[in-house]
């Protein structure tokens, strides 16, 4: 709020009574008794970077010099490398998806991904997040289904499972031979009650058949492999969908990593054994990406 008031200077020739039929000159006139009042606050502050929001107070007596205009920062429920004393503090990685830029070096990418300490951390009482969780802390609610844009292509043909079931790999964030995490194969369409796991090379392209049935091997090998990935989904539903963080791979597997430049091909591979290929199991699509640095 900006008050356009007369202080007692701009008497006689500055304005008090130097008006048209002795009114004052300007918005509001002159009284001497006027006094502003202490604002208590004009707006709606932001979090900084530490995840607290500054608030602005006002301390002093309004006079012809004004007050003194202050700045705090209540630095609670935040999360800060290197930890920050206040009530609900943290210290530890955010897990954002693209903290120094995307993929397409486009921006930075503040989201969170599956396993950040920032969710359910914020403030119980302020309002819920849209999924009806506890708020998180930082400036993007987490959102399971988020996907920042990376440089893959898919290709291939994902084979039919016993179910007519299709397995599609697309892939989400930045490949990189150095960062922690922030590269996430996604996997969706498997049929559901099946282990499954994720397997990539350098080699290049190729569509072998895989057996018999529809699916085919689109990775040349040799390849790496992940982690046999436990059971979702409903048997006999195409309901099943698997994530894998690629780069958090690496850094726990530095034999695995292909190298910065590498491009590189990926597929999913689950069990199916009611498939009528000899090999009781099927292949979803693949997905080709370069690695970062």
């Amino acid at each position: 709020m900006v008050v356009f008031c007369l202080r007692r200077r701009c008497r006689g020739r500055r304005g008090i009574g130097a008006g048209t039929g002795g009114w004052d000159i300007g918005a509001i006139p002159y009284d001497p008794g006027y006094a502003p009042a202490v604002p208590t606050s004009f707006c709606q502050s932001k979090p900084n970077s530490l995840g607290c929001e500054p608030t602005i107070g006002f301390s002093g007596s309004p006079s012809v010099t004004g007050g003194v205009f202050d700045v705090t920062c209540d630095q609670t429920l935040n999360n800060k490398l290197g930890g920050h004393a206040g009530l609900g503090n943290q210290s530890g990685d955010p897990r954002f998806w693209a903290p120094l830029g995307s993929a397409t070096g486009v921006g930075h990418d503040f989201h969170l991904q599956a396993g950040s300490p920032c969710i359910d951390a914020g403030d119980p009482s302020s309002p819920l997040d849209p999924d009806g969780s506890i708020a998180d802390i930082g400036v993007f609610p987490f959102d399971a289904a988020w996907c920042p844009e990376s440089f893959s292509t898919t290709y291939c043909t994902p084979g039919y499972s016993a179910s007519g079931c299709q397995a599609a790999i697309p892939a989400c964030g930045l490949s990189s031979a150095s960062l922690p995490s922030g590269f996430v194969l996604h996997v969706t369409g498997v049929e559901g009650s099946k282990q499954g796991l994720f397997f990539w090379g350098p080699n290049g392209r190729q569509a072998q058949a895989w057996g018999n049935g529809t699916s085919y091997q689109c990775v040349v090998p040799p390849v790496k492999r992940g982690e046999l990935l436990s059971a979702v989904g409903t048997q006999g539903a195409c309901d099943a969908a698997y994530a894998y963080d690629l780069n958090a791979r690496w850094t726990a597997k530095p034999n695995q990593n292909p190298g910065a430049s590498a491009v590189t091909q990926a597929q999913f591979w689950y069990r199916d054994p009611f498939n009528t290929s000899n090999q009781a199991t099927s292949l979803s699509d693949a997905v080709e990406f370069p690695v970062g640095p």
